[in-house]
This record gives structure tokens, sequence and C-alpha cells, in this order.
């Protein structure tokens, strides 16, 4: 039983994010009038060259609900265990400052919105029933505020960390932001653990704010399933080229989709690392033939990796390694500035590997 002090305390908790999420909701309807501009990337940019690391990451990117964020099989806290196993390896300091990006609060809703965000889906959010539906948790008995705060926020955060690393690719060549990667959520709906779709908002970001720069951008989705949610957004749109290399016999099987798909690249569990690997680089590499980006977002989920639940692809840990050196060598060596983000990966083995990954990046291209 919590005492008096402690019951006030968590009350206090509760209603703050009560209030919070009231103002949401406003939010989401009329979503201020206050719209990005180009002071605020301005600042933004002065902040981001004084970082060490090409890293994207904050502590809130790890999504926790009393435990019950166990009942899905998605390591929710990946994002954390990839950092502590960075620290292990003495590539990060703790408590060092400005040695990677920290993103200073969520993603906002008017910015969102500028991306191309319904405002419908975003108000739907304020539903317990619709965030569980989206996460795939029996969590519609939550307060609609717990849920923001324990589940959106985390994701929001992560998707304002997707746009950031973009302007810091756009600076150094290339980032890494150690979480995102929603690739099932469009921008006006939500699926398999992904509620915002910051991948295309990062698009759509990037060709707002630097017009001269970015126009041709390249999707290359490497995660076991495939990315219906961006596809969806980019139906139709010509400067955006989607390689799409998945297993076809999991879900979610999107046929409406695939018309988005401008490289369809299937693999199966009888595909190991060789034969992979060669299907990759031949993909990829037609693929770069075939369109010339501006920019390149590469989807490196890690459910493609051996014993995965629900990927059922058999890339061994050496594999993704050189899996994610193969897509970087093949933008940079063409002056195409990256962005990765991690999207999927259902066991404690993803986080270890990706670190290593991680490790070899920066080894190989000298930050």
């Amino acid at each position: 039983m919590l005492g008096s002090s402690d019951s006030w305390s968590c009350a206090k908790e509760v209603l703050h994010h009560d209030s919070r999420s009231c103002i949401n909701i406003y939010a989401a309807i009329t979503f201020s009038k206050q719209r990005y501009k180009k002071e605020n990337l301005s600042e933004l940019e002065q902040t981001l060259r004084k970082v060490t690391l090409p890293i994207v990451y904050h502590p809130r990117y790890n999504v926790t609900a009393f435990g019950i964020e166990k009942f899905h099989p998605f390591d929710s806290q990946k994002y954390g265990r990839v950092v502590d196993a960075l620290i292990r390896k003495g590539i990060i300091t703790e408590g060092a400052r400005n040695e990677y990006h920290k993103p200073s609060g969520t993603i906002s809703r008017g910015l969102m919105v500028q991306c191309g965000v319904s405002r419908l889906y975003l108000l739907s959010l304020c539903y317990s029933l619709m965030v569980s539906k989206i996460v795939e948790i029996p969590v519609c008995f939550l307060p609609a505020s717990i849920l923001r705060w324990r589940v959106l926020d985390p994701m929001a955060y992560a998707t304002r960390g997707s746009v950031e690393g973009a302007v810091m690719a756009l600076q150094r060549g290339w980032a890494i932001n150690l979480s995102g990667g929603y690739h099932h959520a469009s921008l006006s709906s939500g699926g398999g653990f992904c509620v915002y779709a910051d991948i295309t908002i990062v698009t759509r970001f990037l060709r707002e704010f630097y017009p001269e720069r970015i126009d041709r951008v390249m999707i290359v989705d490497l995660d076991a399933h495939q990315g219906n949610g961006h596809e969806r957004d980019f139906i139709g749109d010509n400067n955006t080229y989607i390689v799409d290399m998945y297993n076809h016999r999991i879900y979610p099987g999107d046929s409406y989709a695939k018309q988005a798909i401008s490289k369809d690249i299937s693999v199966t569990h009888m595909d190991e690392d060789q034969e992979f690997l060669a299907k990759l680089r031949r993909g990829l590499g037609d693929a770069l033939s075939e369109f010339t980006p501006s920019f390149l977002i590469y989807n490196a989920g890690t459910d493609c990796m051996q014993n995965d639940p629900l990927g059922n692809l058999e890339l061994s840990p050496a594999g993704i390694v050189e899996r994610d050196q193969i897509v970087f060598e093949m933008a940079l060596s063409r002056n195409i500035p990256i962005l990765m983000v991690l999207s999927g990966g259902y066991q404690l083995a993803n986080a270890p590997c990706i670190a290593d990954s991680v490790e070899n990046l920066l080894r190989t291209l000298k930050r």
C-alpha cells in the first residue's frame, strides 16, 4: 500500500498527464498555428554540429507500460540495450555531453500535420482502444493519458530522432537513429507496433526544408516484413523509389501497398548469408542504376536474423553487420547521404548485434 505522500505524488503525476492529454486533443484538432520554421532548423543545425558521433538516441525511446509490453514479442527496450552495449565497447562514454545527439522532446503534432499526418488519425490516438489495436497489446483498459506517457511519447521521441538524424546525415553524410523505422505506419493509420510514420515524415520534412538539395528519395527497407505503411504513402510518387527486401510469406501481405515498391526482392528461410547478401548487392545495385536519389533512408530491421520468432529468415549476426556495411558503402560511394533507423527485431540477441554493426560502421567509415 502506498503511503499518503506517495499516493498524492502518483495522483499528481496522473493528473499532469491527463491535463496534457486534453491539451494534445486540442492540438490534434487545431495544431496551434505554430509551424516549424527555418529559425527552428538553424538552431538544430548548430546543435548537431557540436555532437561527436553521428548517432541519435534518447532514453525515452524505450517503451514500458508497467510490464504489459512483454505481451508483445517486440523487444521494446532494445534501444537502451544497444546503448549499454556501446558503452561496454567504449564507443559511448556514460554521462558524457555532446557525444551523441539527444532529441530535446517529442515531435510536435504541428510538425507532423505539416508533414501530412492526418488530423483525424492524431485525434484517434487519444483513445485507448485505438492505441491497443495499433501496438497489438491489451492495454485498452489503461487511461489514454497513461498510454500517451508510456507508449506514444517514446515513439514520438523516436520520430523526432529520425527527423533530426536526417538533418545530421545531410551535415555529415550519414547518421543512425537508434530507434524509429515504424514502417507499418502511414500518414493516416498505424499497426504492427508502429504508430508514427517516421519514414514518410522524414521524406516530407527534407523536401519542404531542403528543397534545393532533396527531391528524389530512396527508401531501402530490409526488415523481414513488408514496409506497407510508407509504401501506401508513396503510391504514384515518381520521386520516391522503394527497395523492399522481405519475407513474402509473413505479415502484412499488403498487395495494395505493393504498387509503390520499385524493387521487390523476395527472401526466404532458405537464403543464408551468402545468398541473402548476393540478392542485396544485385538488387540495390540495379536500383541505384535506375534511380539517382539525393537522400537514402535505410530501414535496418534485424528481424531477418536467424531464430527470430516472426521473421523466419536465416541471416547470421555477422551477416547483419555485413548487410549494413553494404548499404552504407553503396550509398556513400555515390555521395548519397544516408539515415539508418532500426525498425523490427524480436529477440534479445538483436541489441548486441546492432551494437556490433554500429561499431563496424564507425570504424569503417571513420565517423
